[in-house]
């Protein structure tokens, strides 16, 4: 019985913990609940970077008196002191008996020192509860404190021959809403998203988020040009967009000048007049605390960051369309010949969203 009583308090903690996706980075998002005799007392979430973290947050959503408190979190609370003070110390200042955590921080400051002070302390500490769902949760963060890097997620929206796009370009639309309202969701749970410059100029996308209802929290615009040729007119570079925007390079250019005057950031990162290096492109993102990229285009981008062996999530909408052998593929070639040499993907998870599904996992790379 206490197992189905576990459960379904850290679920609910890991509806406040999805609240602050996007919002948090370079920390991670967590939830924490607080009950009193089976009965939540107080709920909490980190809500941005900088903020009172999820314990501290819940905490103080309490009022009056409670006896044999319990705290359902996400992630192993903090026993360190950052931009916050330690979350351990403030739930032992609350008196709290019990603490059923989720998952254990991988950041090496926390990683089981968290638990361990709650224990030495006498709280009663329960681990491992719903943890492949919480550890889920913060896989950018995961990926970002052990690496230095931003977890990449390619996402692709084809047709059931792998097309996405017609012979003439035209690709509006591939998927039907129920899967584009998912892609807003993907990107307000993003730091960035990413496209290449050819995709500027030929979609001229907006890359913000645009759902009914819902406060957005746009990423930062990440366009990968080296030539810097992007059109005066194009959407990303006007001064009343809610986004900001970024913009790497390979070399140093004249053409930055104007840029930064519009208000965009450019980096040169490395690489030539025609080509961007990409995983110095990665590497400065995660430098810049940016834990999670969401990569929408185009199919030359797709193609040199999967080379490259840079993407780390697959993401491929799939619609029940055929367009045919002239359309455009979403990857180019990879150079594989055999089985073996192909990329495969674990963890797969498939979602139907209307008459499309979503077919998404982590890359593993073949024997080249």
């Amino acid at each position: 019985m206490s197992v189905d009583r576990d459960d379904r308090f850290m679920r609910r903690a890991l509806e406040l913990a999805r609240r602050g996706l996007g919002r948090t980075s370079p920390n991670p998002p967590v939830g924490c609940l607080l009950t009193s005799s089976d009965q939540i007392v107080a709920e909490g979430w980190h809500r941005e970077a900088g903020g009172p973290h999820a314990e501290v947050d819940a905490l103080a959503q309490l009022s009056g008196s409670h006896e044999g408190l319990t705290a359902y979190i996400t992630l192993e609370p903090c026993n360190h002191s950052g931009r916050t003070g330690p979350c351990t110390e403030a739930l032992l200042e609350a008196g709290v008996r019990r603490v059923v955590v989720g998952c254990s921080d991988p950041n090496p400051i926390v990683n089981g020192a968290g638990t361990q002070r709650l224990r030495d302390a006498g709280v009663e500490v329960q681990t491992g509860v719903l943890q492949s769902e919480c550890a889920a949760l913060i896989r950018a963060f995961s990926h970002w404190i052990q690496t230095g890097k931003p977890l990449v997620t390619l996402k692709v929206a084809s047709s059931l021959d792998g097309r996405i796009a017609t012979r003439s370009g035209q690709s509006q639309w591939v998927t039907g809403e129920l899967a584009r309202n998912r892609v807003h969701q993907m990107r307000q749970e993003a730091d960035a998203v990413m496209v290449g410059g050819a995709t500027v100029r030929a979609d001229n996308p907006r890359l913000t988020v645009r759902l009914d209802g819902v406060e957005a929290q746009n990423p930062v615009r990440v366009v990968v040009s080296a030539a810097l040729d992007l059109p005066d007119d194009a959407v990303i570079l006007a001064p009343e967009q809610r986004a900001d925007t970024w913009i790497l390079t390979g070399v140093e250019s004249p053409k930055r000048v104007s840029l930064e005057a519009l208000g965009v950031r450019t980096s040169v990162v490395g690489g030539t007049a025609t080509s961007v290096d990409l995983a110095k492109a990665i590497e400065a993102l995660g430098a810049a605390e940016i834990t999670a990229v969401l990569v929408e285009g185009g199919q030359h981008l797709a193609t040199a960051l999967l080379e490259a062996r840079l993407v780390d999530r697959l993401c491929v909408f799939v619609a029940p369309k055929v367009v045919g052998g002239d359309g455009l593929n979403w990857a180019g070639s990879l150079g594989v010949t055999s089985m073996d040499q192909a990329i495969s993907l674990t963890d797969v998870g498939i979602q139907s969203h209307g008459d499309d599904v979503c077919i998404e996992g982590t890359c593993v790379y073949g024997n080249h």
